[in-house]
């Protein structure tokens, strides 16, 4: 039971922060929010204040901001949608991403702020090894390794796997200067490649960490956070660019059952490490689902907002919209196509549970 309702709450907050940038920026925009609906289905919840409809509804996955016009696009009348400028209209799709993303800044960054982070940082090289021999020096930060960009400390292995033996270059920045030094990787005891440096450990912001550990600053501090929303989103643009060319079996993939279970598995292992530990690693959890919805919004499929904004882009070049009728065909083809998939890859779910 616990895990449902800790369920409700990500999907509830990731939804309705998603929704609220389509409704904040539709508002500013003068587009009448007809309804604003948090959950599917039958309504349990509803009030009207001023033209909007504020609703809380049965299904608690899924969300809806219906403006007026938007669906059916031929609404002409005064605070409809597609009566706005197509620039207005392309903001008002976008908001939604826009928004997960930044709540996933949001909970990165106090994260980090408070358990600090491990930076690609050079902290001190193992004597004897190739990054000492190749004149790696402490302070020198980690841009990319072998063409990879380093965004997070974690990036450089996977950088560096299949390299040893090889010469490969590695881009750090120096005193605010990129440079490029060749270094070729070895192979460890344990089969890993390495270089052979230590990272640099970095106390959180408001004062957690070792006592010989560096502070890190505001700055800092975002400015990593920053690279764990890139790295992020690399990874599950990696995880898409691989569904697309079909090298990852529908089997492979989770919905919302499957996203239950993990975070079931994510509270499970994190609580006996005390309360804080679960919290945060559920913060961690939600800021990667969030940041997952708001790339996989902007797929250019359509029925979802980035099909959408297909259509706007034509617009934008055309000067004239596709005829409604056309993209609302469009639209409902890409709707049955995303519920078959949602059925198949729920029905793996389900089989896995048992």
């Amino acid at each position: 039971m616990s895990t449902v309702i800790i369920a409700i709450l990500i999907f509830g907050l990731i939804i309705v922060v998603h929704e609220y940038g389509h409704f904040i920026v539709a508002r500013k925009s003068g587009i009448v929010v007809e309804e604003f609906a948090v959950g599917m289905g039958p309504l349990l919840f509803g009030k009207k204040i001023g033209d909007t409809f504020y609703s809380l509804r049965a299904i608690p996955l899924g969300g809806y901001c219906k403006m007026l016009g938007a669906e059916e696009g031929t609404e002409e009348k005064e605070g409809s949608f597609n009566t706005k400028s197509v620039y207005a209209r392309i903001a008002v799709i976008s908001a939604g991403s826009i928004m997960n993303i930044l709540l996933s800044f949001v909970l990165v960054f106090i994260l980090l702020s408070v358990d600090g982070f491990i930076s690609p940082t050079v902290s001190q090289t193992v004597d004897g090894m190739p990054a000492q021999q190749a004149g790696l020096l402490p302070g020198d930060r980690v841009v990319s390794i072998n063409n990879t960009r380093i965004f997070v400390f974690m990036n450089a292995p996977m950088a560096l796997a299949n390299t040893a033996g090889t010469p490969i270059d590695i881009v750090v920045n120096r005193g605010g200067q990129n440079m490029t030094i060749v270094i070729t990787p070895i192979q460890n005891e344990a089969g890993n490649t390495v270089i052979g440096f230590y990272p640099t450990a970095f106390g959180g912001l408001f004062g957690q960490g070792l006592d010989e550990m560096p502070r890190a600053g505001i700055f800092a501090t975002i400015q990593h956070s920053v690279f764990t929303i890139m790295h992020y989103i690399r990874a599950l643009a990696g995880g898409l660019f691989q569904l697309i060319t079909f090298n990852i079996a529908l089997d492979d993939l989770s919905g919302p059952v499957g996203i239950v279970t993990m975070i079931g598995d994510v509270y499970e292992q994190a609580t006996p490490y005390g309360a804080w530990v679960a919290i945060a690693s559920l913060m961690n959890f939600t800021a990667l689902i969030s940041a997952n919805l708001a790339l996989f919004n902007l797929i250019p499929i359509p029925a979802l907002d980035g099909g959408r904004l297909v259509f706007l882009f034509i617009e934008m070049v055309r000067g004239k919209p596709i005829a409604p009728e056309k993209e609302g065909m469009v639209h409902l083809v890409g709707i049955a196509l995303l519920l078959g998939l949602i059925l198949v890859v729920t029905f793996n779910d389900i089989l896995r549970l048992f």
